[in-house]
């Protein structure tokens, strides 16, 4: 990483990047001081001509996900200023008074308009079919088993209310879950469930100063809230807020504002924590909300085992927040356009993430805050020429998202893993520079790839992952960039013979097969375009035991290792 840096600097410097810089990350860069290096900040606001915009950006944010053995937090710190940051936020709201002033109250009266306009009336056969077990890890089932099967191992994780909801709806259309389930004796089925009344707090990575919190549901909730989500989703997409087109809908608006100056690009600070029950039970529809509300579990274990009470309505983890998030702001914003204006301003949101016409920010960042709602000030822009949404940075028209390279928890990792870590910087600066502007860096890491290589780079076609090989859309590229590779040859049908690396998935065999085919059978048409009769993707049959039987491998979730795979192509 400090090499990169240096490199990269050697290669910006020019008689418009600012010398003081310059100077400054130099002998940062010279005694490896971390701290000095934190200390610097970008400047968002800083006018200048777009190439030097982008230089300074990029050498001042290159390291900001990367961790450094001696940073300034590490990860006990970053875990306890993540406990202390929730735990003050929840005793915030918790503490909220939610009168509402006399000249607000037409906002929350628009903003109730709004959610029903868009939510309509609940459909318990659209949620109920929607309804899926989760990916990711839940109460009972840890990461590492967060399969499908796993996830109706009993007994299955609930609260009283999920689980009562679970036996009398869900099951109820659920038939071969319910055979499963054994529903002939609810005594017996009693035996089958954990009852939950909290959960756990846990952390995953996010930059080098904060950790970004995370609550796993329970495996019943998981199923119920999921359906709920999907629910959200579908009736914000007749509205025109289609979640799965809203990012690239982003970028494109950030880049017109940022040429314009005419839209805000806003972000929130602990957004999804901020949306309280008191806020949602004021604006939400009543059936939706008590839909929203049943079996919420309002207990939140801490890492040295106390517990905190959760103001908040929805955290990370909870199948709904995102979607919820898109309906709240939204609502919002546009209430605040229809009252203080004509209502037609241009709005879109995409979770926390918010685009509007600049009109609307003094009122925005005015009442915001007596909902509890917290503006993240260094992630919002309403002035200057810079703008930033759904990972789309521009600054007059011009795209200057830096390379950040991922976070790295291990000091020492394998070789493998490390020529995997080169490759995801060479093409990850290639893809936002061109070589030309760059070729420092790119000497040194393509010297470093021959040395840990032995001649042996990877040279792949320019769809394939970033941590793959070095990406080259014909083949004498990899010659101009001095790069030492076997020779490719080509088989009889003139194909070229490749090696390239990947994580390979682990499989282990699943005595526990039924839940994917009721998956296969509960997917519409749309998700299933082959027919129900063909065998669910994540089942593979192999050849075991003594008689050479067929039996059914399932992968194991996250349990991947560095591998060389060898392929053809005809495209390079």
């Amino acid at each position: 990483m400090w090499n990169t840096l240096s490199k990269l600097l050697s290669d910006f410097s020019s008689p418009r990047f600012p010398s003081h810089l310059s100077r400054l990350l130099t002998d940062i860069i010279s005694r490896r001081d971390v701290l000095g290096l934190r200390a610097l900040d970008f400047d968002h606001y800083y006018e200048t001509d777009k190439h030097t915009f982008k230089c300074v950006y990029q050498v001042l944010s290159i390291a900001k996900r990367h961790i450094f053995n001696e940073d300034v937090l590490s990860a006990s710190d970053l875990q306890l200023a993540g406990v202390t940051q929730f735990v003050s936020n929840q005793e915030r709201l918790s503490q909220w008074n939610y009168r509402i002033d006399k000249h607000i109250e037409p906002v929350v009266f628009a903003m109730k308009g709004i959610c029903h306009d868009i939510l309509g009336e609940f459909d318990r056969d659209e949620f109920i079919s929607s309804c899926r077990m989760g990916k990711r890890a839940a109460v009972g089932v840890p990461a590492r088993r967060a399969r499908e099967s796993s996830k109706w191992c009993l007994p299955i994780s609930g609260s009283a209310d999920h689980i009562q909801w679970f036996v009398r709806e869900y099951l109820a259309y659920h038939r071969l879950a319910a055979e499963y389930c054994g529903l002939d004796s609810r005594e017996q089925f009693s035996s089958r469930t954990t009852e939950c009344d909290s959960l756990k707090l846990t952390f995953v990575p996010k930059s080098f100063k904060s950790l970004r919190s995370i609550m796993p549901n329970t495996v019943i909730g998981a199923l119920r809230s999921d359906g709920l989500g999907k629910c959200i989703s579908n009736r914000l997409k007749r509205y025109g807020l289609d979640i799965e087109t809203l990012q690239s809908q982003h970028r494109d608006l950030a880049k017109i504002a940022s040429s314009t100056g005419d839209l805000v690009t806003c972000d929130q600070s602990l957004a999804s924590d901020n949306i309280t029950r008191e806020f949602c039970q004021m604006i939400l529809p009543r059936v939706w909300f008590e839909e929203l509300d049943l079996g919420r579990i309002d207990k939140i274990d801490l890492p040295d085992g106390s517990q905190q009470h959760l103001a908040a309505f929805c955290t990370m983890g909870i199948g709904f927040t995102f979607p919820l998030q898109t309906l709240v702001f939204y609502s919002f914003v546009r209430a605040l356009d229809i009252v203080y204006f004509d209502g037609t301003s241009l709005i879109t949101c995409y979770g926390d993430d918010l685009i509007f016409d600049k009109k609307l920010w003094p009122f925005f960042k005015t009442i915001a805050p007596k909902f509890g709602f917290l503006i993240n000030e260094a992630k919002s822009f309403a002035e200057g020429w810079f703008k930033e949404s759904c990972g789309g940075d521009f600054y007059r028209g011009l795209d200057v998202r830096p390379f950040q390279p991922k976070w790295t928890e291990a000091s020492h990792v394998d070789k493998t893993t490390y020529e995997m870590l080169l490759y995801r910087f060479f093409n990850g600066l290639r893809r936002r520079w061109a070589d030309i502007d760059i070729s420092s860096t790119l000497s040194f890491l393509a010297h470093e790839l021959n040395l840990l290589t032995d001649g042996d780079v990877k040279i792949v076609p320019s769809d394939f992952g970033d941590i793959c090989g070095v990406k080259v859309s014909r083949l004498t590229e990899s010659d101009e960039l001095n790069l030492a590779h076997r020779p490719l040859v080509r088989n009889r049908n003139g194909a070229v013979i490749f090696r390239y690396l990947c994580y390979q998935q682990r499989y282990e065999r699943d005595h526990f097969i039924d839940p994917y085919y009721w998956l296969s059978l509960l997917r519409p048409p749309s998700e299933c375009p082959y027919g129900t009769d063909r065998i669910p993707a994540p089942i593979r049959y192999r050849e075991s035991g003594r008689r050479n039987k067929l039996l059914p491998f399932t992968p194991i979730p996250g349990v991947e290792r560095a591998h060389c795979q060898r392929t053809v192509t005809v495209l390079l």
